[in-house]
């Protein structure tokens, strides 16, 4: 396994609306508990302070207020992930490249495993190399899924792992 990509491959962007998707209801699930706990934690301090009661209807309004930001901070993220961590095909391997710069190549001929990992709406094969327990995630959410499966196809060697899981 090296760590430097080929010069010669197609890069591909994982779907902005997938990723939105994901972000939005994660962030929902996430952080809705932890937002209601703080208006509640709010409100209770306010009360002591102000003596105006703490009532499920200013709960309500304090989450209402949070509720439209949710949306555009998850399109920033699924934007941000899409152009920043691409994947690259090429006649050599795989490369994919996480968020904070790290970048994973693995070839075709080392990749031992593959397996299928489906999270809310968003598919990824989870490819391990020889010799390492961790995996590359390979996303299969791609606005161009075609070309992408179509390019897989075309240069992993006949038997790989990974031409199992492209469905």
């Amino acid at each position: 396994m090296t760590t430097s990509p080929p010069t010669e491959s197609q890069q591909f962007n994982s779907s902005v609306p997938g990723l939105f998707i994901f972000i939005l209801v994660v962030s929902f699930v996430i952080s809705l508990p932890v937002a209601y706990c703080t208006a509640v934690a709010i409100g209770s301090q306010s009360t002591r302070e102000t003596g105006v009661p703490f009532t499920p209807v200013r709960i309500l309004f304090a989450l209402a207020f949070m509720g439209p930001i949710y949306p555009i901070l998850s399109l920033i993220g699924a934007c941000l992930l899409s152009r920043f961590c691409p994947t690259t095909i090429s006649a050599d391997g795989v490369t994919t490249q996480s968020f904070t710069g790290g970048r994973r190549f693995v070839r075709w001929q080392d990749i031992t495993t593959a397996k299928t990992l489906r999270c809310l709406n968003l598919k990824w094969i989870l490819v391990y190399p020889a010799g390492e327990s961790k995996a590359i995630q390979v996303p299969l959410f791609q606005p161009r899924k075609t070309e992408f499966i179509h390019e897989i196809q075309r240069l992993a060697p006949p038997g790989n792992p990974i031409l199992n899981h492209l469905r």
